[in-house]
């Protein structure tokens, strides 16, 4: 009976040491800690934010959406979740950009000498716009480098471009939004269909 009662005494302390020294520990945490780290990587973020710029006479020039944008200072880095991009053009329909997430970032020194951001589209990125007959042309890719500034895009990435007649495939691509100019960089293959009689 002593030796039953001991042996419940000893696993009970053992019990309590091990919950003081648990809470002490996670108590005592050195501010650098990994926890504390996390926290301090953003210094803010915003919900559901609309950005729109103007060029100079007050045209609208492009409008970026997000349902949320989280800032990390000291990698000049913002995550976007669920970007949607619109590039406006008085002469031509405009440009629809959509993504699950995407990456903002300044531009370095030496991309163009331009003033303004990178922003890199990542996640079934799909890119809208309609040609000179009306018909919706569909650009999609899994990951697009976007030049706000030059109203320009590019990947290195697979490349589906698709409208009313015509399929093509290509490893590559660069966009010029103003012209509505596409090259396809390599393997590139095509299938055209003949429009339906009426």
């Amino acid at each position: 009976m002593n030796k039953r009662l001991l042996t419940a005494a000893a696993i009970l302390l053992a019990f309590i040491a091990f919950a003081v020294i648990g809470t002490r520990d996670s108590s005592t945490l050195p501010p650098d800690s990994l926890a504390s780290h996390l926290q301090a990587e953003y210094d803010y973020y915003i919900n559901d934010m609309q950005l729109d710029r103007f060029e100079p006479g007050a045209q609208h020039s492009h409008s970026l959406k997000a349902t949320r944008v989280t800032h990390f200072p000291e990698a000049e880095l913002s995550l976007l979740e669920e970007p949607r991009m619109t590039w406006y053009d008085a002469e031509q329909s405009p440009w629809h950009l959509d993504a699950q997430q995407g990456e903002m970032t300044p531009l370095a020194a030496g991309d163009g000498d331009l003033d303004g951001d990178l922003i890199v589209l990542s996640g079934n990125v799909l890119a809208r716009t309609l040609g000179a007959d009306g018909a919706e042309l569909r650009i999609s890719t899994q990951s697009l480098d976007v030049v706000p500034t030059s109203k320009s895009a590019h990947t290195a990435l697979l490349v589906r471009i698709e409208d009313a007649n015509m399929h093509m495939l290509g490893t590559g691509m660069d966009l010029d939004m103003t012209s509505k100019r596409i090259r396809l960089l390599s393997d590139v293959s095509a299938r055209h269909e003949a429009p339906e009689k009426r």
